[in-house]
């Protein structure tokens, strides 16, 4: 939200918007906008257009007392004052964010959105600014309109691009038992409910995560990915990186003088192939690269050239082996 001192006069965007505004006021309002107010004025925009409606009651002369109030306090020479209703709509709900608007049907909507992906992916953009992005496969459900928490149900695996509002309205992953708890932060989560696990990896931020009943809930941190075994009870944390984790999304694999056995696994759990290894020695042969948008076939040969090893695919499996003298 814009601090009032930067935002002109409300009855004025008032004015501009019922299209009533002179020359001078509305390069004023244009000004504003194209000053990096593009996305604010739209959401000022938004609720003058439905200020009309009888959806809020609110007191506007108190309204624009408490406005009046903040205006001095800043020393500002101009007194704002009441355009329309629409201008009174507008410093409700921007200037003054403390005051509290009633529903006449004393109901809030609470109905379930829900998305879900096939062979696709799919980018869900929630109110609060924060993005969804769904891997094949997967669903995600949530209140049509968020009280305290910010509560999002998954099936499947998804990318999270967390916008962080207060303490008081914390964003919650809920899939397959697990809670995810996140502070502003990007993170993806697969919940893989075939075979009882739930891995989320952090790219950016902090989330913290509590699954079993006996479980103290654990932080993770950028760089850091958890991988719980529903069944079992256990987990697993890893510090070595989460970039191939969103493989599918920015289609990039990425080693840090990885050995063959993390290069291996990392190429299985992305292609869906069976490694086997029959290497001497697998941890003597490292790799730092990146590899952006190759094939399995064109990653294979700079493997087996780079690192004077012997690859041989059959089917879903791939063998590694020995380069013979």
């Amino acid at each position: 939200m814009q601090d009032v001192n930067h935002i002109p006069d409300f009855d004025l965007i008032a004015k501009f918007l019922a299209g009533e505004a002179d020359d001078n006021e509305t390069q004023l309002i244009e000004e504003w906008i194209s000053d990096g107010n593009q996305s604010e004025f739209e959401r000022i925009k938004q609720i003058w257009q439905g200020a009309g409606s009888t959806e809020y009651s609110f007191d506007t002369e108190k309204a624009l007392e408490n406005v009046n109030k903040r205006i001095n306090q800043s020393k500002r020479a101009k007194r704002i004052r009441l355009y329309t209703i629409s201008a009174a709509a507008i410093i409700l709900l921007i200037a003054i964010p403390t005051i509290i608007l009633k529903l006449n049907t004393g109901t809030i909507n609470n109905e379930l959105v829900s998305h879900s992906t096939s062979d696709n992916t799919e980018l869900v953009a929630l109110a609060d600014g924060s993005n969804i992005t769904l891997n094949k496969n997967s669903s995600i459900s949530y209140p049509e309109n968020f009280k305290e928490n910010r509560t999002v149900k998954l099936e499947g695996e998804a990318f999270f691009e967390v916008e962080h509002i207060d303490k008081q309205h914390k964003f919650i992953v809920e899939t397959n038992g697990v809670n995810i708890t996140v502070i502003v932060t990007k993170f993806n989560v697969l919940s893989d409910k075939s075979n009882a696990y739930v891995e989320v990896s952090v790219s950016e931020g902090i989330v913290e995560v509590k699954a079993f009943e006996d479980m103290e809930a654990i932080s993770l941190t950028k760089g850091q990915s958890i991988k719980l075994d529903l069944k079992s009870s256990e987990y697993k944390i890893d510090s070595i990186g989460v970039e191939n984790d969103i493989y599918w999304i920015t289609e990039k694999i990425i080693f840090k003088n990885s050995d063959l056995n993390e290069i291996s696994s990392t190429l299985s759990k992305i292609y869906e192939k069976e490694f086997i290894l029959s290497i001497s020695n697998p941890e003597q042969y490292r790799l730092t690269t990146e590899f952006d948008k190759q094939t399995l076939d064109e990653i294979l040969n700079i493997l087996e050239l780079t690192l004077d090893i012997s690859i041989e695919s059959k089917g879903e499996i791939i063998y590694l082996t020995d380069a013979e003298d």
